[in-house]
């Protein structure tokens, strides 16, 4: 009787880890506070200052969006982590109404909408000297679907 006890606890203790492993999520990627699945743009390099947080669900894929105050003409850095051919588009004007030397692409597709799986860093700062003519002259943006 006490091993049929003893094999009922173990079975049911095994039952409960691996309910308890099993739930655990996998980390998810954070990049300067913005959770993985959604993109943001803030006031600051690398992450500080005032933060924007933009998701497909909020915003949509494809639809322009104005940028609000604090962000519009004062964004300094951005990260996003869609997941593949999915990113931010920066445009220096209202309305997306920029040519394609004043819009800013993030993540790993060329501009040119074809080619996708490129290096992602995940993070820009636009205090770089590529970067630089994006530095507080954003005034709206897109989700982009590349592809």
């Amino acid at each position: 009787m006490k091993r049929r006890i003893l094999a009922i606890f173990a079975g049911l203790l095994l039952a409960g880890v691996v309910t308890v492993v099993s739930a655990t999520p996998a980390q998810a990627t954070v990049r300067w506070g913005c959770p993985s699945g959604v993109g943001c743009v803030f006031t600051g390099f690398s992450g500080n200052g005032s933060k924007m947080v933009i998701s497909v669900g909020q915003y949509g894929v494809g639809v322009c969006h104005n940028l609000p105050a604090p962000f519009d003409n004062a964004v300094s850095s951005l990260t996003d982590d869609y997941g593949s051919d999915l990113d931010i588009l920066l445009y220096i004007n209202s309305n997306c109404d920029s040519g394609f030397d004043d819009t800013l692409f993030s993540g790993e597709c060329e501009p040119d909408g074809i080619h996708c799986g490129g290096t992602d860093s995940g993070q820009w700062n636009f205090n770089t000297f590529s970067t630089l003519r994006f530095d507080n002259t954003t005034s709206s943006f897109k989700i982009r679907l590349w592809g």
